[in-house]
């Protein structure tokens, strides 16, 4: 694709649909929630709490409790990155092309296809901090052993089926 190409795309202001707007309250109840997990234990965490996690979803690296600060800081970074990214569709990197008789289809799936992973990717991190949280009380030893499956699925997933449906409505 062109730059050409790409500036020559349409230009299409579309309302989010009601499935849309769920899943932003979702991811906005997501954020919402980090914050809440954070404010709710702070003062009976320990100093030491885990930051990182190996691929079978044990704790490898520990540190600050305010590290729990700074991923909340950084999904809700990513979360407002990514709904500004959203307003923009005429922008993303379609492997078709884009006309005026497919521009607003494809643009509310690919739209709707980053409000999913955005969505995804609120609630993950929330499960990382609700871990590490619990691991660092003693109520866990490490991360449920399906979490990477389920993260992994989830992503692959959402794109797939996005990019899929792309393809089909071209």
């Amino acid at each position: 694709m062109t730059k050409a190409d790409q500036n020559s795309r349409p230009l299409i202001k579309l309302p989010l649909t009601t499935f849309e707007k769920v899943l932003e309250v979702i991811a906005v109840i997501g954020v919402v929630a980090g914050f809440i997990l954070i404010i709710s234990v702070w003062g009976d965490l320990p100093d030491q709490i885990p930051k990182h996690f190996n691929i079978y979803g044990q704790p490898d690296d520990w540190g600050a409790k305010r590290s729990l600060i700074i991923v909340q800081i950084v999904v809700t970074a990513l979360y407002l990155l990514l709904s500004y990214v959203g307003r923009f569709p005429h922008q993303f990197n379609y492997p078709w092309r884009i006309s005026a008789e497919n521009a607003a289809v494809q643009y509310r799936n690919a739209r709707q296809m980053l409000i999913m992973a955005k969505a995804e990717m609120v609630w993950l991190f929330w499960y990382l901090q609700l871990a590490s949280v619990q691991i660092a009380f003693g109520r866990a030893q490490c991360l449920s052993g399906l979490y990477i499956l389920i993260f992994l699925g989830l992503i692959v997933g959402t794109l797939s089926f996005y990019i899929f449906r792309g393809y089909k409505l071209r």
